[in-house]
């Protein structure tokens, strides 16, 4: 009697071993895809933050090249303007000139 229980406890301790076995391989296939499922949604991720901050830069440059544009075009109608009223004054200049030189004060 006392060989079966002992024959017994050995089955059971060998079973439970294999389970141990069984069980520590299952962790480890688990935390390997938890691993690699991580890897992946990290590289989601930054793949998705580079496109946004690509997009962003865009919209960015865009705008800046708008604002750019609006500004460039004031200062060309300024300075059109500027131009237009010196050559008014320069006309008048050159008839005092004239004026003076002809003689007609």
């Amino acid at each position: 009697m006392t060989q079966e229980i002992v024959e017994t406890i050995l089955a059971i301790e060998l079973e439970a071993a294999e389970a141990q076995s069984r069980a520590q391989e299952e962790a480890n296939a688990l935390i390997a895809h938890a691993q690699s499922e991580a890897a992946a949604y990290r590289a989601q991720a930054t793949q998705d933050a580079q496109e946004r901050a690509s997009q962003i830069l865009k919209s960015s440059q865009a705008a800046a090249a708008t604002e750019s544009d609006a500004i460039l075009a004031k200062a060309q109608e300024e300075a059109q303007s500027f131009r237009d009223r010196a050559q008014v004054r320069i006309d008048a200049a050159v008839a005092f000139v004239v004026d003076r030189g002809v003689g007609r004060e």
